[in-house]
C-alpha cells in the first residue's frame, strides 16, 4: 500500500502543531509556577524570576517553531 504525500503532509503539520501547543503548554506551566510562587510564600526569590523566564523563552520557541513551518506570507492561500 503506497502512502499518500498530501496525507502525510496533513499528519506531519498536525504532529508539529501539536508539539508547539505541549511546548507552550509547558511554558504556561512554569511561568504559573513563576507567578505563584512568591504569592505562596510572600518574598519574590531569583527561582521565581528563572521558572517565569523560562516559561516565557519555551512559550517563544513554540512560536518560533511554528512560524517556521508557516510564515505569514503562506497564510492567505495563493494569488
Amino acid at each position: 500500500m503506497q502512502s499518500d504525500p498530501v496525507q502525510e503532509r496533513k499528519l506531519q503539520e498536525e504532529e508539529i502543531k501539536l508539539t508547539a501547543t505541549w511546548v507552550s503548554g509547558l511554558g504556561l506551566a512554569f511561568a504559573i509556577a513563576g507567578l505563584v510562587q512568591p504569592l505562596v510564600t510572600g518574598t519574590f526569590t531569583s527561582a521565581s524570576l528563572l521558572l517565569f523566564a523560562a516559561g516565557y523563552v519555551l512559550h517563544l520557541f513554540a512560536r518560533f517553531v511554528l512560524r517556521r513551518w508557516y510564515p505569514l506570507e503562506n497564510l492567505d492561500g495563493p494569488a
